[in-house]
This record gives structure tokens, sequence and C-alpha cells, in this order.
């Protein structure tokens, strides 16, 4: 077990200004960077884990991580709509209509979270001290844009 601070996975990028709830979002993604095994299993500051569990529990046996699975179109349908500005990428009717990805608690593939990083890094770049420019960060709540971390893992792994 590792305690990191948030400038191992931002790097010196300022983040003043940004909205906390966007952060904390952020860091659950940004942690595959530091992460070393396949999977990882994010909390929120309000849940705790009663019992231990083995792999065998979260993981089946392809190899798939299990998550709650949310309809699109009747939960938070505004998050995946502006996860979908931020990642640049429009669904089609079937997407839309897809299974969604519940909130936590999750377990994230790692490669799956760094995959979001890329498209991230991709249309953002990179700061000259290279750590990832925040502007999708800090643009959340912005002209209405929301989005989750969860929801831009599995628009990634919908589209890249």
């Amino acid at each position: 077990t590792r305690l990191l601070s948030e400038s191992v996975l931002f790097g010196s990028t300022s983040l003043v200004g940004a909205y906390p709830y966007a952060i904390q979002m952020a860091v659950k993604l940004f942690a595959a960077s530091v992460v070393t095994t396949p999977f990882y299993l994010t909390l929120d500051a309000d849940l705790i884990l009663l019992r231990s569990f083995s792999y065998e529990e979260i993981v089946d046996e392809h190899g798939k991580g299990s998550y709650h699975h949310e309809p699109r179109l009747e939960v938070h349908p505004v998050w995946w709509e502006g996860s979908e500005q931020v990642l640049q990428v429009t669904s089609t009717n079937a997407l839309r209509v897809a299974q969604g990805f519940g909130v936590t608690p999750s377990l994230l593939h790692t490669y799956g979270a760094l995959l979001v990083i890329g498209r991230l890094t991709s249309l953002y770049g990179m700061s000259n001290d290279n750590s990832l420019s925040q502007p999708w960060i800090a643009a959340f709540g912005r002209n209405g844009v929301l989005w989750s971390e969860y929801t831009l893992y599995r628009i990634t792994l919908d589209f890249f």
C-alpha cells in the first residue's frame, strides 16, 4: 500500500480553480499511471469495504472486471453527453441505448484507464513539465458540460 500526493499524478500543473469534484474523478483515472496491477478498485470517500474478497469474485474467467450496469439514457444522460464532448466523439444510437457504467465502487482495467489518459493527452496536449494539461478538468460544469470518470472510461473503451 502506498500513499501518494496528487502532484505525483498531475505534476506541477496547477489545479487551482478546478471544481474539487472534477479533481477527485480525475485522480481515479490518473491512478492508472502508478498502479502495477491489471485492475484497480476505486472507492469514493463515503464508501468502505466491509469484507475481504478474492480476485475471482471481481474478475471473471475471461479476464473481464465486473461492473454495475446502468442504462445510459436513464441514468446520468448528461454525464454521457458531456463525456462525448470532452472526448470529441459522437455515439451512434446503438451505443446510446447500450449499458452504461455505474459509479463507485468500480473496478477499472489499468490499460483501459490509460487509454482515457492517452485520448485526453492527444486532444489537450502535454505541458512543458510533461504533466497533462487540464482544460477538461477546469471546464467541468462550465457551459453545462458534466462528465464522470466512469463515463469517460466507458466511452473510451467503446471508441478506442
